[in-house]
């Protein structure tokens, strides 16, 4: 069993989050350690493992800090709502939780139970899994959990070493698969080990067998414990099995083999020289090859050919700092290069797995364009704006446009959500029309903010305002319901390269307001006066 001592910092000017958190009590194998101070001390930060800050500080003090605490810590930042207005985009990547003031005692409560909960899970199931992974991982007997369809959902390492493929590998695949049978082979065999299975749910018992399996292309005997896994009704939702070898191991090379044709990538096998030796199926049918066409070519002087073959088909290399990638019309391949050690541990080949991510990495750029975009409007969200400032710094003639939409709340209250989203979307349309995608940003409700590089001509600026301006009053106003509603902008262009994101945001800011104040529906510049 675990024990978890959580070391709890609180830096505040009162004794509020102290008091009531010492009134909490500690969930089950948990301690509190808890130390309160007035002012923040450096040294405390890196035992600390829940950092609580409720006093004041300076954004460039909060990163210094940031660098000082464990990986681990929780950095939880108190701040009222003009406080987290000003924080820029690299402070919220520090914070773990912002607990907005004013505070109470049960607002306190809130966040820190949640926050107990959370550790507390994360503790338990890697602990359970530890526990299991162990106990099945250091047994030399195969050991596996399939559910009721006969997909594998976990296996021991001795499971992977007979079966010559990987956890990942084997995880959610059938009997078929795993083993290197077809359905025709299985039928014509004397395998009995989907027919057991049967026999376990069925029957709800635990059961020994007799089992022969073709194991890298020669027969193996087992004995095998099977057991049903049953749920709270006492149904059967899957099985656990337990399975001795009780053959020898035989033929070596055969093995290896049936191992390189069976592993769902594409295999490329070289010796120490990198002189070809092998290469599977899979490889050869993926890149239209022939086996006379590699074997016994070196690496080097088979790439050279390679380049027509992969001229023909668009394919290209791609390094990045995930390793090497192989791109082509309809296919990406990750190269995955590992070494072959005799038993002297001495390097006597090389093996290269070409593994299909194509999935993975269509999946991967959609799951980044939603994390960079507002679901509603499409366009890009805060998260979106801190990736652009990464790559486009806040430099001299840089204009911000900051817009609003006047009296949206009272649009939302009186004509409902739904006709205040279906504005945001035609608004969005609006901008789209006028602005590139990359340069226009949705800050929350109905606030955006257009962001044009290298461009210092107020002429321009104002041209674009205007535009918005009359194109909002046509689009949207030409409905009887909403020929009140307007925007308001607020623009500043940036005259040097002193001013940071933060300056100019909270300068066209004040230029918005300049707008509001002026009676709305127009635009304002950024000047001294405007303070």
């Amino acid at each position: 069993m675990y024990k978890c001592s959580l070391n709890i910092t609180i830096y505040s000017d009162n004794n509020l989050i102290s008091n009531v958190i010492k009134d909490i009590s500690p969930l089950e194998r948990f301690e509190h350690i808890i130390h309160s101070y007035g002012e923040i001390s450096e040294s405390v930060f890196t035992d600390s493992d829940i950092i609580i800050l409720d006093i004041p500080y300076k954004t460039e003090y909060l990163h210094n800090l940031y660098s000082l605490k464990k990986n681990s810590a929780l950095l939880i930042v108190c701040a009222g709502n003009q406080d987290i207005t000003s924080f820029d985009c690299k402070s919220y990547d520090l914070m773990d939780e912002i607990w907005t003031r004013p505070l109470n005692e049960d607002l306190i409560k809130f966040h820190f139970n949640k926050i107990q909960k959370q550790l507390k899970q994360t503790k338990d199931f890697e602990l359970t899994q530890k526990y299991l992974d162990t106990t099945i991982d250091c047994l030399p007997d195969l050991i596996w959990y399939k559910d009721v369809k006969g997909a594998h959902l976990k296996v021991n390492q001795s499971f992977c070493n007979t079966v010559g493929k990987t956890k990942e590998d084997i995880t959610g695949r059938g009997h078929y698969y795993i083993w290197g049978l077809e359905p025709e082979e299985y039928e014509k065999g004397e395998y009995v080990c989907l027919e057991t299975e049967e026999i376990v749910l069925k029957e709800k018992e635990t059961f020994l067998f007799d089992e022969k399996v073709k194991c890298n292309n020669e027969m193996r005997q087992f004995k095998t414990y099977k057991s049903p896994i049953l749920d709270d009704l006492g149904e059967a939702i899957g099985t656990v099995g337990i399975a001795r070898d009780v053959t020898d191991l035989k033929n070596i090379q055969i093995e290896l083999d049936i191992l390189i044709q069976n592993i769902p990538f594409a295999i490329l096998i070289t010796d120490k020289y990198r002189t070809i030796l092998n290469a599977n199926n899979r490889y050869l049918d993926i890149f239209s090859l022939k086996k006379s066409d590699l074997i016994g070519e070196t690496l080097n002087s088979f790439q050279r050919k390679y380049a027509e073959i992969a001229k023909i088909n668009n394919w290209c290399f791609h390094k990045t700092k995930r390793g090497l990638y192989l791109h082509g019309d309809h296919k990406i391949f990750r190269i995955q290069k590992e070494k072959l050690l005799d038993v002297f541990g001495e390097i006597s080949g090389y093996i290269y797995m070409h593994i299909d991510v194509t999935f993975e990495d269509n999946y991967e750029n959609k799951l980044i364009r939603a994390a960079n975009t507002d679901y509603l409007t499409k366009l890009n969200n805060r998260r979106g704006l801190a990736n652009f400032l990464r790559q486009y710094p806040c430099l001299s003639q840089t204009a911000f446009m900051l817009i609003d939409l006047d009296d949206f709340k009272h649009i939302n209250d009186q004509y409902g959500h739904a006709e205040g989203d279906q504005i945001l979307v035609d608004f969005s349309n609006i901008l789209l029309s006028i602005f590139p995608g990359n340069n226009i940003f949705r800050l929350g409700g109905d606030e955006f903010l257009i962001i044009l590089i290298d461009v210092a001509d107020q002429g321009i600026i104002k041209a674009y305002a205007q535009t918005i301006i009359d194109e909002f009053k046509t689009k949207i106003c030409g409905s009887t319901i909403l020929q009140d509603a307007s925007v308001s902008i607020g623009i500043v262009i940036n005259t040097n390269d002193k001013l940071n994101f933060n300056d100019l945001f909270k300068r066209a800011d004040v230029a918005l307001y300049e707008s509001k104040h002026l009676g709305k529906s127009r635009y304002s510049f950024w000047d001294s006066s405007n303070i």
